[in-house]
């Protein structure tokens, strides 16, 4: 494994001499040691990794690479590449360029740099290369954006029902103050209907005491004139007038009734002359 080291955005070139890179068999691991925190204050611990390379003919690829704590210091970070069949499926030069990015948007490029492909090694013809790692990497992250896309809908639904829930709980609240308000109001004309009532029984039974009590007043009298007009009879002498004189004098007497009272009338006989 051979290490390299970054000073400022650059690698130094005499570090990648004696490196031997070759096909799926026996190539070499190389080691891109970079600082944690890069100029002084851009922490790179949470960043991701990936390296692009094109060979002599144009074609390339890019792929997606790991970082993990140097082993020796803690300043640094080792990101380790070990190129695979497509990166040596044609000798002489690679030119090779490492980066990160965070999920901010923001990137940070090195300057290119060369390793040169050994023929010692004849790599094996690709017939059709396996998808790189940041196309991997891209494929799983449009997959998170549409399960995102969904999660959202799925909150928006929650939100609208919540809202929904929250309006007719409000009407439910509407209308339980109403009929709140209505049962007083019934409440209230039961009551008034209640006083209505009582007044007129009272009424009823203070018309029935006067009633009772003029009733007792007129019975006594009459009473007061039946003994009058006993008194009168009573008074005539039984040898002073016939029984027909009597019975006469009791046709001329009838009772009336006036303002202050019942009163017995005689009516006079008339002088004939």
């Amino acid at each position: 494994m051979k290490s390299i080291h970054l000073h400022g955005k650059a690698f130094d070139e005499s570090d990648f001499r004696g490196i031997v890179i070759g096909g799926q068999n026996n190539a070499d691991t190389i080691r891109f040691v970079v600082p944690k925190i890069f100029g002084g204050e851009l922490d790179l611990t949470t960043w991701s990794w990936a390296l692009t390379y094109e060979n002599e003919t144009g074609t390339g690829d890019t792929v997606l690479l790991g970082s993990k704590p140097s082993g020796t210091d803690t300043d640094n970070l080792w990101i380790d590449w070990k190129p695979g069949s497509s990166a040596t499926i044609m000798k002489g030069r690679l030119l090779c360029q490492l980066y990160a990015y965070n999920s901010a948007g923001s990137k940070l490029t090195t300057k290119a740099f060369c390793i040169y492909i050994s023929e010692a090694l004849d790599p094996d013809p690709i017939v059709t290369p396996s998808p790189s790692y940041i196309e991997q990497a891209l494929a799983l992250m449009a997959q998170y954006n549409e399960e995102l896309d969904g999660v959202r809908d799925e909150t928006e639904g929650f939100k609208n029902a919540a809202a929904n829930s929250a309006q007719a709980a409000k009407e439910s609240e509407t209308n339980a103050a109403e009929s709140e308000q209505q049962s007083l109001e019934y409440k209230q004309a039961i009551e008034n209907l209640k006083a209505q009532i009582e007044t007129l029984e009272a009424a009823a039974q203070a018309a029935k005491t006067a009633a009772e009590t003029a009733a007792e007043t007129a019975q006594a009298q009459a009473e007061a004139a039946k003994e009058e007009l006993y008194k009168l009879i009573g008074g005539i002498p039984e040898d002073f007038v016939t029984v027909n004189h009597r019975i006469n004098a009791l046709e001329a007497c009838h009772l009336e009734s006036r303002d202050d009272g019942i009163h017995l009338i005689i009516k006079q006989e008339e002088n004939n002359g």
